[in-house]
């Protein structure tokens, strides 16, 4: 079966809704080019409390702790819809 961002099921649905958002948009925008320091996002980010600026990077952050786990999840296939 072929993707479709259209069926509310399929996994891609899923990425569009996470960078979709529009903090989200800005916060990856914001960090293209280099990473930075949270109080720089801040600033940076008109608009943006503390706590959307904080769940926003939360709901964007891989937990990767090993550099097995990293090649497992950049390897892995994913299901298809």
């Amino acid at each position: 079966m072929k993707w479709d961002v259209y069926n509310e099921h399929c996994p891609t649905r899923m990425v569009l809704d996470r960078i979709a958002d529009k903090w989200t948009v800005l916060i990856v925008g914001a960090l293209e080019n280099r990473t930075k320091r949270f109080g720089e996002l801040r600033r940076e980010i008109g608009g943006v409390s503390q706590k959307m600026l904080t769940q926003t990077l939360r709901g964007l952050e891989v937990r990767i702790h090993s550099p097995e786990e990293f090649h497992q999840a950049a390897n892995k296939q994913p299901d298809l819809c």
